[in-house]
């Protein structure tokens, strides 16, 4: 059984051993559709869960997140209907925005949704009923979620957790009152969105002032964006520090939700690498997604880049530039994406500025340095990101260990392909956000071939 299978679900990928990425044989030129956004189609979960009114989300984003999600909510009241075959979810809550446990001895698992982890306990105690508790894989119980809780006890949130886990959390509902809290932006954006979604639950008025600089503010941007889709109004300076919130309810509606930027990085990536073309058929190029801006990383690199509505192509160059530096602290869900390119480039490749990535689903830094190393890559590592030098030639059959990590899972695949091929294991882990992966790789002419169980 794979070591992932704790957090997969009956929407991921089945859990497997290994995957085997074979060397890509020659260039391709592809069209693809990809799967919708995991920022979009979480903050919409959550948001149409607490609404007053049904909400049907298209093109959602079927994952192992995004089960865990609904799956939560309908635990807590909310009706939550998935219909694949329709490309949406619709919901709604017959308990008038409010959240119940219907049953005590079945308790929500939120998995491993870092997102959900941050954007539930804020509603949960604004429109909860009694004391309900959270659990979490084991992973998710491991990352931060102090500077979140801080800021929702600041408010009057009654909340618990176990000494030195985020999980399992006790939330007293409707213990959030109002009133002033002050956080960090540094570590992660998803705590401001989290105290954004529940603010105009609460009883009083709220503020929430910003402390430091926001790691990805683009994210907190489509909180707002999305909160004003459901109806809500916030109030707020140009520069995201300083928001303003009225009590209000949200309003159920239907809405189209984008395809998911980060997951095109790889595809991108791959194409980038290999001399090949890609076209993403249903990414907006106005998208306020951050990791949209490694186009323009890759630009640098010298890709060529079209866009034509909501086509977007990228064709690989003859051989990528190298020394380059870039800064990816707004963009750093796609570091690795460029680490598993950088060794193809002709020179060294640096990557700063995105020391927060240390507390995602693995710490990305070291574990991208560890296996460029195990590849024979020069690779330097810094606390805030690292140096990858070029290579001549990888070793065959590099076994990667994505540790439980979906986006090293994708992103040592695309490297994988574009030079001897690797054995990728515990890949169900790309259930996270992309549950179809392989298939897409595929379609670009990667073979692949899956390993069940250890040998």
């Amino acid at each position: 059984m794979s070591k992932t299978s704790e957090a997969l679900s009956e929407w991921g990928m089945s859990p497997v051993h290994a995957v085997e990425v074979f060397p890509l044989e020659k260039p391709f030129d592809v069209s693809m559709a990809l799967p919708g956004s995991k920022s979009f189609t979480n903050r919409a979960l959550v948001l149409a869960a607490v609404a007053k009114g049904p909400s049907t989300l298209i093109s959602p984003l079927f994952s192992d997140d995004s089960y865990w999600c609904c799956d939560a909510l309908s635990k807590l009241g909310v009706n939550v209907r998935a219909e694949h075959y329709k490309d949406r979810i619709v919901i709604g809550n017959p308990l008038d925005g409010k959240l119940k446990l219907l049953d005590a001895q079945n308790i929500p698992y939120i998995g491993s949704a870092g997102t959900i982890a941050r954007f539930l306990p804020g509603v949960i105690a604004a429109r909860g009923e009694g004391d309900i508790t959270l659990t979490s894989s084991g992973q998710l119980a491991r990352r931060p979620v102090h500077e979140l809780i801080k800021g929702l006890r600041a408010l009057g949130a009654e909340i618990s957790m176990e000494e030195g886990k985020s999980f399992p959390m006790t939330i007293k509902g409707g213990s959030l009152i109002g009133g002033e809290a002050a956080i960090s932006g540094s570590i992660s954006s998803q705590f401001i969105s989290g105290l954004l979604i529940a603010a105009p639950l609460a009883k009083k008025p709220v503020t929430i002032k910003i402390t430091d600089h926001i790691v990805q503010e683009d994210y907190v941007r489509i909180t707002l964006s999305l909160m004003k889709d459901f109806g809500v109004d916030v109030e707020h300076d140009e520069r995201l520090r300083e928001f303003r919130i009225q009590p209000q309810d949200y309003k159920g509606r239907e809405i189209q939700l984008e395809a998911d930027a980060s997951t095109a990085t790889y595809f991108f990536a791959i194409a980038a690498a290999t001399k090949s073309k890609v076209t993403i058929t249903n990414l907006n190029p106005q998208t306020l997604q951050p990791d949209f801006g490694f186009v323009k990383h890759l630009e640098a690199l010298g890709c060529a880049v079209a866009v034509e509505g909501n086509h977007v192509s990228l064709q690989g160059p003859e051989k990528l530039n190298g020394n380059m530096v870039f800064n990816f602290n707004d963009c750093s869900d796609s570091t690795p994406a460029l680490a598993a390119i950088a060794p193809f480039a002709d020179g060294f490749i640096k990557v700063e500025d995105v020391a927060h990535i240390r507390s995602h689903e693995s710490d990305r830094i070291a574990v991208m340095a560890q296996t460029l190393q195990n590849a024979h890559v020069p690779v330097v590592e810094f606390e805030d990101g690292l140096t990858i030098g070029p290579t001549e030639k990888l070793p065959d059959h590099v076994v990667v260990d994505p540790h439980d990590d979906h986006r090293m899972a994708m992103s040592f695949s695309v490297m994988a392909a574009a030079a001897n091929g690797a054995t990728i294991l515990d890949p169900s882990c790309v259930s996270k956000t992309c549950s179809n992966f392989f298939e897409l790789l595929a379609l670009a002419g990667v073979k692949y071939a899956v390993t069940e169980d250890a040998a």
